[in-house]
């Protein structure tokens, strides 16, 4: 009825317009008390709760009442809406949802209903119910009740997202559980490779031929023992390691799968205190940890933006303790950040359960609001301290080929020092960055990116006492001439034997103590 006299209404104003007046005979009551019925039912249309639009059949607006001007502001050019098509002012997603509308209520005369997107222009979401109410005789015009459900439809969007986050993370789970059987099968099959061969290294003399082949044995099982660790994390039922747990060399260990995570077009980068102070919670337990905290990191971030990580260690008093619901001591403290701080201040998806993790291992983990970044808060092992951490000399080992790499780390090992690797020279600067010192660089003279020469003069603007061994297939009087190496600094030429290279290496560190 509403709708009808809301028609009946504007067809009256259009005949006005146009010079036409309905004939009211001069002193009839009933036509005056008629025109008084009808203008105060033209107002409550106008101020109708819900709005109401007629539409011509391309689509044009013929008339709105005060609630559809209302919902329709900041959708055009303009809040003069007699005359547009209505579909310049939705997305194009809702143009085909409007047409088939149209066509159904003029060709067929249906009541159907729709729901359509505008196109604002402050960049909101706003969404509509249309529902054709009446269309008139003549198939000229045909008039909607109009209602704004933004609330609805984006309540539904947000159970929509939700079960589909349930459901990816139900699917991992299964993932979980099953490279869990997968990894627990190989770790028998490695088992008895590493226990064999360690059999075969102690019955072999040093010097019989079969000797380097079970050497090779081990140390290919021993790298496979460590991919199988990474398997498991997303299982969490790996064998946790013996605590205390270095948190640096951990980090360093799981670069390449963190690094995967991340996405290659991302760049993870490692801010390592030097000497941070180890922890009792379990790699496991930290690998599953910093896999959950990375993907959400990768999912905030846009191409070659950076995570960064980063370690130290501190002492928290009763007070402080408390906030984070952790006994007063020492702890490590793990931040991740990533250049979309300030984007995204909304706590992460599936922090509950890292924080659960955390939390029956003694440990805490709190996201910062202000900052958007993630802090990991893991107990210090007993018996730790700050003073009690020594500093070891470390040793680092540069060559773009991985078996030399390898076969010049294997001599060394066995000295009273820590032996680190790396492939490239941007890879050594990364590593050297996270030292607390340098002892030694061993490095191949001709690699890409920078020389071994040049490598070594960035390595000393962070550690100047550092010393350095060059391993090249060219004459060393030849290096030293062309090349200007300083001649106090040994150069090992290939090919060469072991003993060579460790005692080169063992004459240096020598001269340091």
């Amino acid at each position: 009825m509403f709708v009808f006299c809301f028609n009946q209404l504007q067809r009256n104003s259009m005949s006005n317009q146009l010079g036409t007046e309905t004939p009211i005979q001069k002193g009839s009551n009933a036509t005056t008390s008629e025109h008084r019925d009808l203008h105060r039912l033209r107002t409550r249309l106008q101020e109708a709760p819900f709005g109401l639009i007629t539409f011509a059949p391309r689509g044009e607006i013929l008339s709105a009442n005060e609630k559809a001007e209302t919902l329709l502001k900041g959708t055009g050019t303009g809040d003069d809406l007699i005359g547009e098509l209505f579909r310049d002012r939705l997305q194009a997603t809702s143009f085909r949802d409007f047409e088939h509308l149209l066509h159904h209520g003029f060709s067929e005369g249906l009541r159907r209903t729709c729901t359509v997107e505008l196109r604002r222009t402050d960049g909101g979401a706003r969404f509509l119910e249309i529902t054709v109410w009446e269309i008139t005789e003549e198939n000229s015009r045909l008039t909607a009740v109009v209602r704004d459900i933004t609330q609805r439809v984006l309540a539904h969007q947000e159970r929509q997202e939700l079960k589909e986050k349930l459901h990816h993370s139900q699917r991992m789970e299964a993932l979980g559980r099953l490279t869990s059987g997968i990894a627990h099968d190989f770790n028998n099959l490695l088992t008895l490779i590493l226990g064999y061969s360690r059999l075969a290294i102690k019955e072999l003399p040093e010097d019989h031929p079969f000797a380097f082949h079970a050497n090779q044995i081990q140390r290919a099982g021993q790298q496979a023992s460590q991919l199988i660790d990474q398997l498991l994390v997303f299982g969490d039922s790996g064998p946790a390691r013996e605590p205390p747990l270095d948190v640096n060399n951990l980090l360093i260990d799981m670069r390449p799968l963190m690094e995967r995570v991340v996405g290659g077009d991302a760049v993870l980068r490692l801010r390592l205190k030097p000497s941070v102070l180890r922890t009792s919670i379990d790699a496991a337990t930290l690998q599953q940890v910093l896999i959950n905290l990375l993907i959400t990191a990768r999912d905030s971030i846009n191409v070659h933006e950076e995570v960064v990580l980063v370690t130290t260690h501190d002492e928290f008093d009763a007070a402080k303790a408390a906030d984070l619901g952790l006994t007063p001591g020492l702890y490590v403290i793990l931040n991740i950040a990533t250049d979309a701080d300030g984007r995204d201040r909304q706590e992460p998806f599936g922090f509950p359960t890292t924080r659960a993790l955390l939390h029956e291992r003694g440990g805490a983990i709190e996201f910062d609001v202000a900052s958007g970044q993630t802090r990991v808060f893991l107990p210090v092992a007993d018996g730790e301290s700050p003073q009690d951490e020594p500093v070891r000399r470390t040793i680092l080992v540069v060559d773009d080929q991985p078996e030399l790499r390898r076969f010049a780390s294997m001599v060394l090992e066995g000295l009273d020092a820590e032996i680190l690797s790396a492939s490239t020279s941007v890879d050594a600067l990364e590593k050297a960055r996270t030292l607390d010192s340098l002892a030694l660089l061993v490095a191949d003279v001709v690699m890409p990116e920078l020389t071994g020469p040049e490598l070594f003069q960035k390595l000393r603007e962070w550690h100047p006492t550092a010393r350095a061994i060059f391993i090249s297939g060219h004459d060393r009087q030849r290096l030293y001439n062309e090349r200007g190496i300083d001649r106090d600094i040994p150069i090992v030429e290939k090919p060469f034997c072991p003993d060579t290279l460790r005692t080169t290496v063992e004459s240096l560190l020598s001269e340091e103590s």
